[in-house]
Formats: structure tokens, sequence, C-alpha cells
């Protein structure tokens, strides 16, 4: 997590040699080399000496418990051709790091860093350097807060190097010396005072946010957006207000999620890699803009999300943001701290914070209205099945009903309607699907699925009612849409399904994709009959006003009304481009090795 971090001076001189020590000591275990030897014959002096020079910059992070010190990140200049620094102009500054004993692995250079990077930018360097072994664990961090390696030196270290015009600083607290305020240092965010709207669920991440928030000494507002989740709204409020939440808002937006977000992408049959019926990727552009209504309504200059760093939400929620409200500033606390799971589990511990995870049931869930979605723990190894407890809307297909049960499904204009020729609301008729397919054990999906951000990732979804309807939607169409509709509307699918899990719901493609799906709509109605069983759901009859299915001219009875003799010379002029071109080079068998 980010720790409160303030500017070093000459005066932190001595806890800047202790933290140089503690980074040549990096290695786990052992005896440690006593401090004249690791200077001897080294460059070590150099990363200090005379310090305290103009362009001299020290970041130290403190404990925000007691206010000690635990770790320190500085960057100084060395003249051009210095040793073992030949390449280096004289205004390239180089970096070093140390944290103390105890608090690696917690984030805390994580913190250092970000604030650095954004100091060193703000006062005009191009770029900043550091020397690292290739096998010290910090070589990790560095990679990721934009380092790359320039080359390996004779010694064995990694010189790294970090372009600022492409590596941004993250935001991180600095507390001054003289006062428990918050301030602007390097050009880092500061969120003394500022109000803070938090998309909440009431689940690990965001529990943990709003009391990180609070410490950071924001006023944090919690917005639970029901989806269809199904906790109780009045407990979801107490757990934010208990946690430190200056304010909770509980609002009701089930109708508004399946009208305007799930009914567009039925229509679009929208399946991301084929398979993902984009429940939570449709959810997130909702809340980012009932995030920025309720920002207006406190008068909040900043919104914030529980998403990691690894994940596709965080993408979600800041580009519909700058979308819809370019001023307001996003926070991120659980993909800038870089804390992991088990830490999240241990601060949440400490303070007092109520959570539905234990390492007992390590998994992170993700639900509403029209699925669930389950990650972590064990799940993360691809070749693990999930157990029973994984599963909530689901029954075990073994464990299903041993007779089949029917359901038909009715649409108008593309959207279903009518559940066993019972005329429901949208919402009504996603939550009894999901009862009844859910039964029949219908509707689980494992999959390895392609992040946004690079990297593949083991997903286990639950989402019974989604996947029937789809599934029905897509039947009907074969019923009253032409081949050649059917065809690119394939293609447009794909692209819907990829704009919405890339977060990118308010775009114009996404606009115009809307207009060209809704105008093939317009004869998508029927009815479809599917049977259920022990896991499988099957199309067995569907129904359609404006079919284009005529079974006088697909019947294989002599009182058919196709013309079967138009067929020879349609399959002329059909065969004509191939005739042509046979005729030219000799066809296939002039080709082929037996004929040579």
């Amino acid at each position: 997590m980010p720790w409160p971090v303030r500017p070093g001076g000459p005066e932190d001189l001595p806890f800047l040699w202790e933290m140089l020590y503690e980074a040549a000591c990096w290695r786990p275990g052992g005896p440690r080399p006593p401090w004249d030897e690791l200077l001897a014959g080294s460059r070590l002096p150099r990363y200090l000496e005379d310090w305290g020079r103009a362009d001299d910059t020290a970041v130290i992070a403190v404990d925000s418990a007691d206010g000690h010190n635990i770790g320190a990140v500085w960057y100084r200049l060395f003249p051009a051709n210095a040793p073992g620094y030949g390449f280096v102009d004289a205004s390239t500054p180089e970096v070093a790091i140390g944290v103390a004993p105890g608090w690696r692995g917690r984030g805390v250079g994580g913190t250092l860093l970000d604030t650095l990077l954004g100091a060193a930018k703000s006062r005009g360097f191009d770029a900043l350097i550091l020397s690292v072994e290739p096998t010290n664990p910090a070589a990790r961090l560095y990679e990721r807060k934009g380092f790359v390696g320039l080359f390996v030196d004779e010694e064995g270290s990694r010189t790294m190097r970090a372009e600022l015009s492409t590596v941004g600083a993250r935001p991180g607290a600095v507390q001054t010396n003289d006062a428990q305020s918050w301030k602007t240092f390097g050009g880092t965010m500061t969120l003394n005072g500022q109000k803070v709207v938090l998309a909440y669920s009431g689940g690990l991440d965001t529990s943990v946010c709003v009391k990180w928030l609070e410490q950071q000494g924001a006023e944090p507002y919690a917005l639970y957006l029901d989806l269809g989740q199904g906790e109780p709204a009045d407990d979801v409020k107490a757990k934010a207000l208990k946690i430190g939440a200056a304010d909770a808002f509980v609002r009701d937006a089930r109708a508004e999620f399946v009208e305007e977000y799930v009914a567009p992408a039925i229509k679009a049959n929208a399946l991301y890699g084929g398979k993902y019926p984009l429940f939570t990727a449709l959810g997130r552009p909702l809340i980012a803009k009932k995030l920025v209504e309720v920002a207006r309504e406190v008068g909040a200059s900043h919104i914030a999300h529980g998403s990691t760093g690894k994940g596709n939400d965080q993408v979600r929620f800041d580009v519909t943001t700058a979308s819809i409200a370019p001023d307001l500033t996003v926070v991120a606390p659980v993909r800038d701290w870089n804390m992991s799971r088990p830490e999240e589990m241990a601060y949440a511990e400490e303070h007092g914070i109520p959570v539905p995870v234990s390492r007992k049931s390590p998994y992170s869930v993700d639900e509403n209205l029209f699925g669930r979605s389950i990650e972590a723990g064990p799940l993360e190894d691809p070749d693990h099945e999930p157990t029973e407890d994984v599963f909530a809307l689901t029954a075990a297909p073994e464990e299903a009903p041993d007779e089949p049960e029917y359901v038909e499904v009715g649409f108008s204009e593309g959207l279903p309607v009518s559940l066993n020729d019972v005329g429901l609301p949208l919402v009504e008729l996603v939550v009894e699907l999901n009862r009844i397919v859910g039964a029949h054990g219908v509707g689980r999906i494992d999959m390895i699925e392609d992040r946004l951000v690079g990297i593949k990732s083991r997903e286990i979804y639950e989402c019974p009612a989604a996947l029937t309807i789809i599934q029905a939607h897509k039947e009907l169409e074969t019923m009253t849409l032409t081949k050649d509709v059917l065809r690119f509307k394939a293609t447009v699918e794909q692209r819907y399904a990829e704009l919405t899990y890339d977060g990118l719901w308010f775009t114009p493609l996404k606009s115009a994709l809307d207009a060209f799906v809704a105008e093939t709509q317009k004869a998508v109605t029927g009815s479809v009959r599917l049977k259920l069983y022990k896991g499988s759901s099957t199309i067995v009859g569907r129904t359609a006003p404006k079919g284009l299915y005529s079974k006088d001219l697909a019947t294989y009875d002599p009182n058919s009304t196709f013309d079967e003799a138009a067929a020879a010379g349609f399959i002329a002029l059909w065969g004509l481009p191939a005739r042509q071109w046979a005729g030219v080079h000799g066809g296939i068998e002039q080709e082929s090795p037996a004929a040579k």
C-alpha cells in the first residue's frame, strides 16, 4: 500500500547511509558483511558522498503509526565519465533505494519510487538510471515502474533506465516534517481534505479502500449500486459507515442495468471469447456513470474504485470516467499500493474490517443480476477442477433433477419478454430464468481469458439466464434474418463484445454498432423452446411470425413449392467462374502430381 512519505534533507544523511547498507545486503538470511567490507573497492561511497547539493533529492517513507523512518529513495547527479558510468551524461540522475528490515514486500519501495519519479519529472529531468543485480527481487519492482535494462557490467550489475516522458508517477501521499497535513510533493497526488466517492461492493478490496482513504486524510463516500447482487442494502451501508465512510449511498440500478446495458448486449449476442456474456463488464460503465452523479451531488473532486493493476475493471472505470467527466480525478488504491491478497486480509483483520473472505475461502466473487464470477485462490491453477463450494447459482449437473424440464422464452424485436407464455419485465425474467436453468446445472463456464492488459487468466463464471437467453436469441435470428445479415452481424458481435470488454462503452464506434444491431432486430420476434437436463440446454423448437423458414419450400414432400427444375440453370451460372478458370488453366488435374 502507499505509505506516508516526506522530503529528505541533509539531516537525514545517517538514515540514508543506513538504507544504503540495507540495499547492499538485500539477500535474505545468512551473516551480513561488515560495512567497511562493503565499502572497500566498491562504488557505494559515491552514492552519498558530498550529499546535499542542489539537485540531490531524497524521499523518506515513514510508518503512519508512529512516524519512524522505514525506507528511503534518492537520486543525485554524477559528473559525465564518472568511473563505471562513462556513458552517462551529467543530466541523468542515478537512483538508490533501501527499505528497513521487516518492511520489505509491503509496498514501501513502490511508494518511494512513484514519488521520486514524480519529483524528477516535475523538475524537468528526462530520465533516471539505477544499478541492480539481476537476481535482486527489487529488479522486478523497477521493471514494473518503467525501468528498462541497458546492459550488465563487469561486476554483474544490471544498469536500468526510465524515460520520464513515458513513465507516469502514481498517486502518493506526502507528509511534511512539521505537521500532520498532506501536500503535493514532486507532482504526486494529495488527498487531504478531498472528497472521494468510492465504488463500494462490501468485499475485501473496497472495504480496505474505505479505511485507506480515511487514513490518507480524504473524506470518503461509499456508493453501493444494487445490480442484483442480493446483499441487503442496510447491511452494506452500515458496514461502510462503520469502516469510516463519511456517508454511504445505496442506489437500486437493476432496471437501468438490464434495460440500457444488458438489453443491447442481448441483441448483439455479446460473448467475449465466444463464451463470456460480459455481465461484469456491462456493469462497470453504469457504476462509473453513477459515481460521477454522486460526485456532483456531494461536490467531490475524485472518484475511486477497488480494481487491481492486473485486471480489466481499472480500464473500464478510468476510461468511462474520462469519457463522461474528464474533470474528475480517478484514484485506484488497490492498483497503487501493490498489496497482495493475504496482506489485504491481514490489513482488514488489523483494522477490524468485516469481509466475507478467509484463508479457508480465498475466492474473489463479483455478482450481479446477469451472472457471477469467481476467481483467485486455487482457481489460479488452470488444471485445478473447481470444487462445488465455488458455485452458488448452479447445481452440480450430476445432482440435477433426473427428469428434463422444458422452458420457452418469448422475444419481441430481439428482447426476451415472456417465460413459458407469461409476460415478465426483463429484470424479473432474468431472475426467474436464473432459478429454473441453474437448478439443472446449466450456465457454468470455465475458460482461459485474454485480459486487456495482455495476460491470460483462468475465469469461472455462472450465468444460467444469460447463456440461455443468448442461445435462444441466436436461434431465433436464424429464423428471421437473411444469410448475409447473419454473417455480417457475427463480425459485429465479436467487435461489440471486445468494445464492451475493453471499457469502450461510451464511444462513437459502440454507438454506431448499436444502430446497426437495432436495425437487425425489427423482425426478431417469436419464441424458442429449450430442454434442460443435467448441465445441458438444447434447442428443441422455435416459432416466428415473420420467420423466413418456409416448410413448403424446405420439405421433400412431392407437394413442395420449390422449383427444382430451376436448379440446373442456377448451378450453371454459380459455377461459371470455376468452369472458366479450368478452361483457361487446364483444371486441377493438370496441376496434380499424378498428372505429371
